[in-house]
């Protein structure tokens, strides 16, 4: 099966509603600027970690290939439905990217990692998630894999505030036990 493949519509509203905690930790190093957060939530999907990050007090702009996106209408939020890898990238405290970047083509993402990376403000924030190589969406052909290794070597150029590789059996978003092998960080950019 094929990114283009994959039922959006029913992945998205199978998603849990609660934020990833990757967001949360990314939330909570700049709950303090004195300045409006600007945040980029990239294949927001539901909109669960875009509403979150509204709900901090953020200004959001959750972008989401697929119609199928739901982003509740709330202030500080506006979704743009279009490929990350074409949106017009500015400046950003936080760069979400929870569970999305697999599943972008691999040339594709290594094409998008340093401009996201330029798009970080100082003391800015990148937070998301990779796949392992035994991941049930890899072993699908839903996404690409990665080692450890490479993450840390993607992440080289920042600061990692938090990090975490995590594997083995757990359910799906249908419900269905399968083997998940997932790297999640938080990064900040330093000048």
């Amino acid at each position: 099966m094929t990114h283009s493949e994959i039922n959006w519509q029913g992945y998205i509203e199978a998603s849990p509603i609660e934020p990833h905690r990757t967001a949360k930790i990314a939330a909570r190093l700049l709950a303090e600027r004195a300045t409006t957060v600007q945040c980029l939530d990239i294949g927001s999907g539901n909109g669960r970690d875009a509403r979150f990050l509204a709900a901090c007090g953020f200004d959001v702009v959750a972008v989401d290939s697929s119609p199928a996106a739901v982003v509740a209408n709330q202030a500080g939020l506006s979704l743009v439905e279009c490929d990350v890898v074409d949106y017009p990238l500015s400046l950003y405290d936080i760069i979400n990217a929870s569970l999305v970047l697999p599943f972008l083509p691999k040339t594709r993402f290594l094409e998008l990692w340093p401009k996201l990376l330029t798009s970080l403000k100082v003391d800015g924030v990148i937070a998301g998630h990779f796949f392992g190589h035994r991941d049930w969406k890899v072993n699908g052909s839903h996404a690409w894999g990665c080692d450890e290794s490479d993450v840390r070597q993607w992440l080289e150029p920042l600061q990692i505030e938090w990090f975490l590789s995590s594997e083995g059996a757990d359910l799906n978003h249908l419900g269905i036990e399968v083997m998940k092998q997932t790297i999640a960080f938080v990064a900040r950019k330093k000048a």
